[in-house]
């Protein structure tokens, strides 16, 4: 299980990149208020790509917090992978810039 901290109302984009092996691995997300159970209890899910395939989701957070991430193998073979979590760009296009560079700080 890994953890992640993630803010309310921003999208996120998680991938899970199968390095190497032939693993057919899904990814499970759960809300911070999720405290115990199953993977039948997810939040979000991404089970989609056969085995040594890559998995991704898009979600929006819903409240400031840790959410919980679970890489289960599905077909107990073995494999090498990564787990990314990136915050998207903003989905409104701000007015205004004229082409200016914009950053974001937390």
């Amino acid at each position: 299980m890994y953890e992640v901290l993630l803010f309310e109302n921003e999208e996120y984009t998680l991938t899970l990149d199968v390095t190497s092996g032939s693993s057919d691995l899904a990814v499970y997300v759960f809300k911070p208020t999720f405290s115990w159970g199953s993977r039948t209890y997810m939040d979000w899910k991404a089970n989609n790509a056969a085995g040594g395939g890559d998995e991704s989701l898009t979600f929006t957070a819903d409240s400031t917090g840790y959410y919980g991430i679970a890489i289960i193998n599905e077909n107990a073979s073995p494999a090498n992978y990564t787990i990314g979590v990136v915050e998207n760009a903003s989905r409104i296009s701000p007015t205004g810039l004229d082409g200016a560079e914009v950053s974001r700080t937390r």
